[in-house]
């Protein structure tokens, strides 16, 4: 079986399965913006009145079967036994009410080189060498968030523009930053430990740190949830060394789609500026 026809056929059984167990959901194969992929395919399960349901990566799939063995039926009864179980938790929310919608916006940031495709679709701002974007939170409990990224067709049904959206998704996420320490770093970051690299855009939060250390420091873009703080008094090859440590965790250690820099930058303790490390 190739990619192609593992495709449409798992597309279809999950529609019979869903029309048969889970009526109420419309079943589609779609092509996704996701953060650092580009566009991915997916099947997109969605309630006809709410708007809401998981969505499986296609391709995610075929490579799990594929490296665990397993014949396209093995896999067909999981995804169902996973969507038995997904379903029970989705979430009904619509996000139909402007007050909601404001309430409910978040900061997030992204590298821009690998985001080309996604930012010609979604109300973003520069930042260095990332964009801000935006994500709406739409349910969010103890033991999950279920969150998607505002699009301009989003943004102009709520009657917005990008500079009211930012104001408000500004104020949002400053209620949630959080720094702690560990190993000798700062991790900037939000209390919901996701999306935390906006925490960046809050210079009084890498003023705290450096007032705590008293120096310099360097800033590392540790991944689309967190960046990490350290005075620079402790690296003693420099911003050279920091980045080679950041190359060497986005190759082992960091999603791709958390990927968010390979390059340090520098906060002068004195004039409070933030700019690349050399």
């Amino acid at each position: 079986m190739t990619y192609s026809e593992f495709k449409t056929r798992m597309t279809e059984d999950v529609k019979k399965y869903m029309d048969g167990n889970h009526p109420g959901y419309e079943v589609s194969l779609e092509k996704v913006a996701k953060v650092n992929r580009d566009f991915v395919e997916m099947i997109a399960i969605s309630n006809k009145d709410t708007h809401e349901g998981p969505a499986i990566d296609v391709k995610e799939l075929w490579d799990d079967a594929k490296r665990r063995g397993m014949s396209y039926e093995e896999m067909s009864r999981e995804v169902k036994k996973r969507l038995d179980l997904t379903l029970k938790e989705v979430p009904e929310v619509v996000i139909d009410d402007l007050n909601d919608f404001k309430s409910r916006a978040i900061l997030t940031l992204i590298n821009t080189e690998k985001n080309q495709n996604m930012l010609s679709y979604v109300p973003h701002r520069a930042y260095y060498e990332f964009s801000i974007v935006y994500r709406i939170i739409a349910h969010e409990d103890e033991e999950a968030t279920t969150s998607g990224i505002i699009t301009n067709e989003m943004l102009e049904k709520a009657g917005y523009i990008e500079e009211e959206l930012y104001k408000f998704a500004y104020e949002n996420t400053r209620k949630d930053v959080d720094i702690s320490k560990m190993f000798g770093m700062y991790v900037l970051t939000t209390k919901r430990r996701m999306y935390g690299a906006a925490s960046i855009l809050f210079p009084e939060m890498v003023k705290e740190i450096a007032d705590h250390c008293g120096c310099d420091l360097y800033l590392i873009p540790s991944s689309t949830c967190e960046w990490m703080a350290v005075p620079v008094r402790t690296i003693s090859g420099g911003a050279d060394e920091v980045n080679k440590m950041i190359r060497e965790a986005n190759s082992l250690t960091v999603e791709e789609e958390e990927i968010l820099g390979e390059r340090c930058y520098y906060y002068d303790y004195k004039t409070g500026e933030i700019r690349l490390a050399q």
